[in-house]
């Protein structure tokens, strides 16, 4: 049997690194509110993990009647985790993403510890989920793979290094080493530092240990490669094509990945895609921990190039996410809906919803 649940929090929770850990209102919200979420890539008849059954069979019945597709599953509460965990039948658990204050949450509510991540596994996932793990592992032998392949990143663990790397390069993105999409980052100048800026950093640095400072890129296109490390060996899942504004994730395009591929191919040269995949998928063969089974994306972006008009550029890794992302959410809901085309999203009205635009 296997068990998924949304833990949307799961990024702040690594930055945290806290077992008795409580996030922020709008995570809780976020968890609460898309709690059905699971259900869109679980497996048929399986265990969805939420707060409130009642409201997660409401949305998810309304998602399904609005978008025409079926997926059973059944959705339980925590109390009931400790009569199933003491089923006999071998369990699976499935979250958006492992930390440890995850592992405490289902520790409490039944779940044998057998079921669950190692203090090393974990430590794993958290070292891998830090922004330098990439930027040090992937993103020099990716960027080596071709002259139209552009990124650096540099991890700075104190403001003298900052204001060095600011007064070499006038602008960067500043980043905590862990956060959330769209949350951690900041656009930071050498001429227009401030102390609300300085503050900023210096509290990340004291937090978290360091900074990731990356040379600000006009972007063409945002895109992904979104994977899964199984036993034997990393799986290529799918595209990923999807939106930001600042940096925060706005949402993702709902299409057959062919035509995900000719959007793309538009920019960059047709085998492009595949030299980066093949290249992404050995590397990832090769550094990523054995102890880790589970879903990942690597973000890419696709650059004007400011040396020649009319070229691109390619950053072929931005940053990984050794978790569940909204990519792979849109290549579970391409997988149900194949013959429907828009752009998926998370609204706010009060309550948080999953929306599909463009029908």
């Amino acid at each position: 049997m296997k068990l998924y649940l949304f833990n949307p929090e799961h990024d702040i929770a690594l930055a945290a690194n806290r077992e008795r850990f409580t996030p922020p209102h709008a995570g809780r919200q976020l968890r609460h509110d898309l709690g059905f979420l699971p259900a869109v890539w679980a497996q048929p008849d399986a265990f969805v993990l939420v707060e409130d059954q009642t409201a997660a069979v409401r949305a998810w019945d309304s998602l399904q009647d609005r978008w025409g597709i079926s997926a059973p599953v059944c959705f339980v509460t925590p109390p009931a985790l400790r009569m199933l965990s003491a089923d006999d039948d071998p369990w699976e658990i499935s979250p958006w993403g492992w930390d440890s204050a995850l592992r405490r949450q289902l520790c409490d509510a039944g779940i044998p510890p057998r079921l669950l991540p190692t203090d090393y596994q974990l430590a794993d996932i958290r070292e891998v989920s830090n922004r330098r793990w990439a930027a040090e592992k992937l993103l020099p032998e990716m960027v080596s793979m071709a002259p139209v392949m552009i990124g650096e990143a540099h991890y700075c663990t104190s403001l003298t290094a900052v204001r060095e790397e600011l007064e070499r390069r006038g602008k960067c993105l500043c980043k905590a080493p862990w956060s959330s999409t769209g949350r951690g980052l900041r656009l930071v100048d050498a001429d227009s530092w401030s102390s609300q800026t300085e503050g900023w950093i210096s509290h990340v640095i004291r937090r978290q240990g360091g900074v990731m400072l990356e040379p600000y890129y006009e972007r063409l296109q945002d895109f992904a490669m979104e994977f899964r490390a199984t036993a034997d060996g990393i799986v290529f899942e799918g595209l990923s094509v999807f939106s930001t504004v600042h940096g925060a994730y706005t949402g993702n395009l709902l299409a057959c990945e062919a035509e995900k591929v000719s959007l793309l191919s538009a920019l960059l040269p047709p085998p492009m895609l595949d030299r980066i995949r093949d290249r992404m998928v050995g590397l990832l063969n090769r550094h990523l921990p054995q102890s880790y089974r589970g879903p990942l994306g690597v973000d890419m972006m696709i650059l004007a190039d400011g040396e020649d008009r009319g070229s691109v550029r390619i950053h072929p890794c931005v940053e990984l996410n050794l978790r569940m992302t909204m990519g792979h959410v849109a290549l579970a809901l391409g997988r149900l809906m194949p013959q429907v085309r828009g752009h998926v999203q998370i609204t706010f009205d009060g309550s948080y919803s999953l929306d599909l635009t463009g029908r």
